[in-house]
């Protein structure tokens, strides 16, 4: 099982294959540098790839948070507006025409 950071969304099983196999290949990337910098990447392209791959990680995560966010917010919309509905209907139910 991968970590959850405290502040992280959870993830499910796919990411977290996903974010295996990235960390994996950054490690992997590291291990082999001075040969990737024999053939004209930069140095320091191992700790870049990882810092991108987190950062991505991160979007990620926040994203799903604002998605969650957004899904509580308008279900919250919803159950106010169905509450006035009901109030709506027994006002009107009360008040009788002259």
């Amino acid at each position: 099982r991968v970590p959850v950071e405290p502040n992280e969304a959870p993830r499910n099983r796919h990411r977290s294959r996903r974010d295996r196999f990235h960390e994996g290949m950054a490690r992997l990337v590291a291990e082999h540098e001075a040969q990737f910098a024999e053939h004209g990447l930069p140095a320091g392209h191992a700790k870049r790839l990882t810092q991108a791959a987190g950062e991505l990680r991160l979007a990620i995560n926040a994203r799903g948070l604002q998605q969650g966010k957004r899904t509580a917010a308008t279900s919250g919309a919803r159950e106010v507006t169905r509450d006035a509905l009901r109030q709506l209907r027994i006002v009107s139910s009360l008040v009788v025409p002259k």
